[in-house]
């Protein structure tokens, strides 16, 4: 920390200083107050230029054909509601491939994880509701979903009669929206 020096000299070019120091600060503040003066004209401009279209719709350039504007914004908007129709029905569909640990084929349950380990637990019907399998050969297994993120039950049969051993990878495919006539939820598992 510098020390003050003493003395009248030195008080007056300290004065000296602060009163610059005030003049810059109040310069800067000026300029603000100019700059945002001109922003709020460029507003105003804009404003009349509108105003003045709307009054007299003749003096500019360019010539609107109101029907035509209104036909293509009913084109763009049946466009986008086709696209989000696509979209939700691409986006029900929940798929992933997973592979069969030894530890899943004993116990005869399966985790519902990818092979990245990301979990789909959460899109599956709540713990302990049917869920029915169908295999490549419209087989159907019928299991209940047993944790937050496994499914159990006749998965021995299903193990055999689709040849399934650990380290196989198989697709999962699920659809919420996908129910049989006794309104039980359905998973598809096609083998790799």
């Amino acid at each position: 920390m510098k020390k003050k020096k003493k003395g009248l000299l030195n008080t007056i070019k300290r004065i000296r200083v602060r009163k610059i120091e005030k003049k810059t600060k109040k310069a800067s503040y000026n300029d603000i107050k100019i700059r945002s003066k001109n922003i709020s004209n460029v507003r105003v401009d804009r404003e009349k230029s509108s105003r003045d279209f709307i009054d007299n719709p003749n003096t500019s350039s360019t010539n609107i054909d109101i029907d035509e504007i209104e036909e293509k914004d009913k084109q763009i908007k049946n466009d986008k509601e086709e696209i989000t129709t696509e979209t939700n029905k691409k986006t029900n569909l929940i798929s992933f491939e997973h592979k069969l640990t030894e530890f899943e084929y004993k116990l005869k349950y399966m985790n519902l994880r990818d092979l990245e380990g990301s979990e789909y637990g959460s899109y599956f019907p709540s713990i302990r509701k049917k869920i029915i399998i169908i295999d490549e050969e419209e087989r159907k297994f019928s299991l209940i979903r047993a944790g937050n993120n496994q499914l159990a039950g006749d998965l021995y049969t299903f193990f055999k009669k689709n040849d399934i051993k650990p380290g196989d990878v198989f697709r999962f495919e699920y659809d919420p929206d996908e129910i049989d006539e006794n309104g039980i939820h359905i998973l598809r598992l096609k083998k790799k």
